[in-house]
């Protein structure tokens, strides 16, 4: 019984994020462009050598650059 309802609960959650993310697109327009965006690439064309990107938490991190 537990793995069925799991199954069931992956399908459904499966459903709901194109619904969910439709809703995010509304209120957040550039919400592809921020998980698209490299901010390695971008330091770098900006002048910092290869940053260091340190996760500090399963959603969060920390990026630490310096000046060429």
């Amino acid at each position: 019984m537990g793995e069925r309802k799991c199954k069931l609960n992956r399908v459904v959650l499966r459903q709901e994020f194109h619904y969910i993310l439709t809703l995010l697109k509304s209120t957040e327009p550039y919400l592809d462009e921020y998980f698209t965006f490299d901010i390695e690439q971008a330091l770098v064309e900006a002048g910092f050598e290869l940053p260091q990107i340190i996760p500090n938490s399963p959603r969060h991190r920390t990026i630490v650059a310096r000046v060429k």
